[in-house]
C-alpha cells in the first residue's frame, strides 16, 4: 500500500495542515499554500522560502525564527502572528493584515508591504528594513516613520 499523498499536492482535496510539532515543522519551501488556514499554529522555525501564502490565514501563528524570504504573503491575515527573528528578506506582504505582530529582529531587508496594516505592529524593531517598501502602509505613527526612515526603509511611491 503507498503512503497517500501529503496534504496540499495535486489532486488532494483537504485542508491543508502545517505539523504541529513547532521547530520540526516540515520544510513547505516553494509550496502553494494559498487561502490556507494555518491560525495558532506553531510553526517556528519552520521552511517556509518561496512559498505562495495568498490570502492565507496566520492568525496568532508562531512564525519566529521561520524562513519566509521570497514568500508571497499578499492580503495575508498576519494579525497576533509572532514573527519575531523571521527571515521575511523579499516577501511580499502587499494589503496584509499584520496587526499587533511581533516583528521584533525580523529580517524585512527588500520586503514589500505597500498597502499592509500594520496597527500595533512593531516593524521599526525588525534587524534589517533596507529597502522594505512600507507606501500607503497603515498604522504607522510618525515616531515609527522616522525609525524606519533613518534605516532606509522605503516610505513613499518615490522611493520604491
Amino acid at each position: 500500500m503507498t503512503d497517500p499523498k501529503p496534504p496540499g499536492t495535486k489532486g488532494d482535496t483537504k485542508k491543508t495542515t502545517a505539523d504541529r510539532s513547532g521547530s520540526k515543522a516540515r520544510d513547505m519551501r516553494g509550496r502553494n499554500l494559498e487561502h490556507v488556514n494555518l491560525s495558532t499554529d506553531n510553526l517556528s522555525g519552520a521552511q517556509l522560502e518561496q512559498a505562495c501564502l495568498n490570502e492565507a490565514t496566520l492568525k496568532e501563528t508562531n512564525l519566529s525564527e521561520a524562513n519566509l524570504a521570497g514568500a508571497d504573503l499578499t492580503r495575508a491575515g498576519l494579525g497576533g502572528a509572532d514573527l519575531e527573528g523571521a527571515d521575511l528578506t523579499d516577501a511580499v506582504l502587499q494589503e496584509a493584515d499584520v496587526r499587533d505582530a511581533n516583528l521584533s529582529g525580523s529580517d524585512l531587508h527588500g520586503a514589500d508591504l505597500r498597502g499592509a496594516n500594520l496597527t500595533g505592529a512593531n516593524p521599526q524593531d525588525a534587524a534589517s528594513v533596507e529597502d522594505a517598501r512600507f507606501a500607503g502602509a497603515r498604522g504607522l505613527d510618525d515616531e515609527q516613520r522616522a525609525a524606519l526612515a533613518d534605516n532606509r526603509a522605503k516610505l513613499d511611491e518615490e522611493d520604491a
